[in-house]
């Protein structure tokens, strides 16, 4: 098992050249992908983002560039600051690098970035085959380039969870189950990871039997 964090210049993409454009905005996945492949093989993906500026005018022609790209169908700011926005994008694409990352038998651990000219993916590979597949799936799409490869440490798994548990449990945290409201569904959360729904919940469900009492008695006492 394999930590991988890879980092995609998509051609045609709108959050690629966005992330050209302007390497000092921070764009970050919330909540779940969706993506839709029409009939004529152009995929329609659906995502809200977490935007951050260094200034007003700045964040103002991000948004300019990007509502204007021509692979963008919708793009919705729901509210700003002048540093920072929440925003929902609709656009179209010829290939769907979150499909490549399904494909390859890799699942998400952290929430997809836009930055420094890269889109950036944090996933978990099973082997050096998954990381070998995922790579030649992205590598059609545009330029890849490997920002770190890592193997899990025994600290980072302090409770025992076993790999199915860990990634229940770090997927939910990634995408918002744990804030209030809920940011993102069970069903949701397994089908972005490649499970069902009853298999997700029943690993979400140990990992937390493991992890929970140990911290409330840390914290409050047993």
């Amino acid at each position: 098992m394999k930590e991988l964090t890879v980092g995609v210049f998509h051609h045609g993409c709108w959050g690629s050249a966005s992330a050209k454009a302007f390497p000092e905005v921070l764009a970050t996945v919330i909540g779940p992908i969706t993506v839709w492949k029409k009939e004529n093989g152009i995929a329609r993906v659906f995502s809200a983002w977490n935007i951050k500026a260094p200034d007003k005018k700045t964040l103002d022609d991000y948004f300019s560039f990007v509502k204007n790209h021509p692979t963008m169908k919708k793009y919705r700011v729901f509210s700003r600051t002048n540093t920072t926005a929440f925003a929902a994008s609709l656009f179209e694409s010829n290939g769907s690098s979150y499909d490549a990352v399904i494909n390859s038998n890799s699942l998400y651990v952290g929430p997809v970035v836009q930055e420094n000219a890269y889109e950036k993916h944090q996933v978990l590979t099973k082997n050096p085959n998954s990381i070998k597949k995922l790579l030649n799936e992205l590598e059609i799409l545009g330029e890849v380039k490997v920002l770190k490869i890592a193997k899990p440490t025994e600290e980072e798994n302090p409770f025992n969870l076993t790999e199915k548990q860990f990634l229940a449990l770090r997927v939910a945290r990634q995408n918002g189950y744990y804030s209030w409201p809920r940011k993102a569904t069970l069903e949701e959360l397994a089908a972005s990871s490649g499970f069902t729904r009853r298999a997700f919940q029943e690993n979400l469900r140990k990992a937390e039997a493991k992890v929970l009492p140990k911290l409330l008695n840390k914290e409050v006492g047993a």
